[in-house]
């Protein structure tokens, strides 16, 4: 009986596996994402601007965000996130199909910054450093 369940167990998961790909892919979203240009750590002056690139393999229509980490906060603050572009400061601003535009750069700026493409939890960090 143990191995009855057992098979069925597997039956059961590789079906929702498969039904899921499929899901996934019949809405555009492919599963092999992967960055090909991540983002470099970069030195900014205040009153400037600072970018940052995040470039994959293939065409990507799913929820893709930024997130900046300052000081102790684990979870970090949401910059921008698509589809729509919708930013949640004026000076935040989309660079090429994905990357990142601070301008004019601030203090405040300083810190570590992620591009998330969510599906697989594809991610990459780069830090700004900001004088003056």
């Amino acid at each position: 009986m143990g191995y009855l369940v057992h098979c069925f167990k597997s039956i059961v998961g590789v079906f929702v596996h498969v039904f899921v790909s499929a899901c996934l892919i019949g809405i555009g979203i492919s599963q092999a994402i992967e960055i090909t240009n991540a983002p470099q750590n970069a030195v900014a002056v205040t009153g400037s601007s600072v970018q940052l690139t995040c470039e994959i393999n293939e065409q990507y229509e799913g929820y893709f965000e930024w997130r900046v980490y300052i000081g102790s906060k684990t979870a970090g603050q949401q910059v921008y996130y698509s589809p729509p572009f919708t930013a949640t400061d004026t000076r935040y601003h989309k660079f090429e199909e994905y990357g990142l535009e601070i301008n004019p750069v601030e203090w405040r700026d300083a810190g570590k910054y992620s591009c998330a493409f969510l599906t697989g939890d594809v991610r990459a960090t780069a830090n700004i450093i900001v004088l003056g």
